[in-house]
């Protein structure tokens, strides 16, 4: 399982994604009379559902809920790989189990990578991720339900928002593709690293703002709507969230501004209020979020976290020659190691734009989009754009990167591409309709690429991290406490958010003064060590020196 390599779980995905591309184009211009009748049927079905747009909404929602759940019964639920998914998870975990934050770590060999052990033991991660997969936790028992419920939720939001800006068939035929494409078919919702919350924000912003604008009377529905979405964004990716906020703040403003006096008082009480309010709202809530777990209102975890283990910085230009682990300092060459900055920035984000469109799209709505960008000329339509160039901008400034932060620009970018599609239905080359199958190529590559990745989205059966699931659930059924440690660059140190009321804790070896103080700490607990080599992992009794 690969999905750490920023955007698929094998590097044949994309190559069967391109050639399944170029072999749709060829039956296009081979028999595009076929290829323009079955797509018109797809869009006649489409148009004839499409009618009552809640009813849409909740069957694609349903679509991608169920679909992810089907894998979780196919599969089992995802496994946490990465460090980002066992941040969340401890969020999680403490979310469901009704607190805020946990008591300081006793020892930072229990705190795991991009994890506070002090002031309080948390996740260094805003907390938008880990409430919805506490959500599902105690909806359901297991995390992996709140990712049925972002898939459903991000599949519907997105569907409601392209309701707003083209018509209902091909609102319709939308929410089907990123049903599939990103509600199963990615690593946002077959791990638990995020991208389905951030991108429910984005859509709520702008299937909100574009109602409020062109509609006779706003309502408060959609204001609320608007709020509710700044404020998911500001808890989920606030950095990309900010940038793709502005063209809709942007749009709201210019809208306002061009009312009648008595229209703007009528505005001002229907729109500008509920969000005015929402937005105070979402500052206090961050500033005592922010408090409780750092103990600073104006002090974010991440940024915390950043300081007191000497992490590098986010951006380009706060780059440091080494990398650091928050246990013991760990030299090793850095990606770009003496390059300018700008260099770096610039030469990594055209790669990362690629990878978005490539991801979020597939080939066959990245490449329509490209090539279609010039028929784009309603004016109305810039927000949209500008909003998807500020966030893949803000990936040039980024120093590290993966394509769900780039979540909030999903349905900006998904209703553009769905505007070319449906222009593309009239593209002609040489008399041929060659542009009208675009969309049943879109479709199959769509769902044949979902079919083919999703079992590789689990790790391999003799992967060290399903072995160490194998020893926790070994060491939970034996009496006594546990206490299993292991060396620093290949321990999974990660650790229920009762650190006390935990009958296994993992800890990193940290050398013999260190190792002896935590096992003072912790007295009543068998030790074990743990040897991992390669994919063989072995635990051994451990007899303190």
């Amino acid at each position: 399982m690969q999905h750490v390599l920023q955007s698929y779980p094998s590097h044949l995905v994309p190559i069967l994604e391109t050639v399944l591309f170029v072999v749709g184009l060829l039956v296009l211009f081979l028999w595009p009379d076929v290829s323009r009748r079955q797509a018109d049927k797809l869009l006649a079905s489409l148009a004839s559902k499409a009618k009552s747009t809640w009813r849409v909404i909740l069957a694609v929602g349903l679509l991608a809920g169920l679909g992810n759940a089907a894998t979780t019964l196919i599969q089992g639920p995802p496994i946490p790989v990465v460090s980002d998914e066992w941040s969340y998870l401890l969020a999680t975990d403490t979310f469901a189990s009704g607190r805020i934050t946990n008591p300081p770590s006793p020892h930072r060999a229990l705190v795991g990578e991009n994890t506070l052990g002090t002031p309080t033991y948390q996740s260094k991660y805003p907390p938008a991720q880990g409430s919805i997969l506490a959500f599902g936790q105690r909806l359901g028992g297991h995390p992996v339900v709140g990712l049925w419920l972002s898939a459903a939720l991000l599949a519907a939001a997105v569907t409601w928002c392209l309701q707003a800006w083209v018509g209902p068939q091909w609102a319709f035929l939308g929410g089907l593709l990123i049903a599939i494409r990103l509600g199963v078919g990615s690593y946002w919702n077959q791990s638990y690293w995020g991208g389905s919350v951030a991108a429910v924000g984005g859509a709520l912003v702008y299937g909100a703002v574009r109602r409020l604008t062109v509609g006779e009377k706003p309502r408060i529905r959609d204001s609320l709507l608007l709020g509710f979405g700044l404020m998911v964004l500001a808890n989920s990716r606030p950095f990309e969230g900010l940038l793709g906020s502005l063209p809709a703040a942007w749009m709201l403003a210019s809208w306002f501004l061009r009312l009648s006096a008595p229209a703007r008082r009528f505005a001002t009480a229907k729109v500008v209020l509920p969000v005015a309010s929402l937005l105070v709202v979402t500052v206090i809530g961050v500033g005592y979020y922010n408090w409780r777990v750092t103990g600073d209102p104006m002090k974010m975890p991440h940024l915390y976290y950043k300081e007191i283990y000497e992490r590098p910085g986010e951006f380009v230009w706060e780059r440091q020659p080494g990398a650091f682990s928050q246990h013991l300092a760990v030299e090793r060459a850095a990606e770009g190691e003496g390059q300018a900055w700008w260099r770096f920035g610039l030469r990594n984000g055209w790669h990362r734009i690629w990878l978005v469109l490539f991801l979020v799209l597939s080939p066959a709505l990245a490449v329509p989009l490209l090539f279609g960008l010039g028929t784009l000329r309603d004016r109305s339509l810039r927000p949209l754009a500008l909003a998807c160039v500020l966030v893949l901008l803000g990936h040039f400034a980024s120093d590290q990167f993966y394509p769900h932060y780039s979540a909030p620009l999903t349905a900006p970018i998904w209703t553009l591409a769905m505007i070319v599609l449906a222009k593309a239905h009239d593209w002609r080359w040489r008399q041929r309709p060659v542009g009208a199958g675009l969309s049943l190529v879109a479709l199959g590559l769509i769902a044949i690429s979902c079919v083919v990745q999703v079992p590789a989205f689990r790790p391999d059966v003799d992967a060290p991290i399903r072995k160490r699931l194998e020893i926790q659930r070994d060491l939970e059924g034996r009496p006594g406490r546990h206490l299993v440690l292991g060396y620093r660059t290949v321990i999974y140190n990660y650790n229920p958010a009762d650190l006390k009321g935990a009958g296994v804790l993992w800890a990193a070896d940290m050398g013999t003064d260190e190792n002896r103080r935590l096992f003072e700490l912790l007295p009543d607990y068998e030790l074990w060590w743990l040897e991992i080599y390669g994919r063989s992992v072995e635990l051994h009794p451990l007899e303190p020196e």
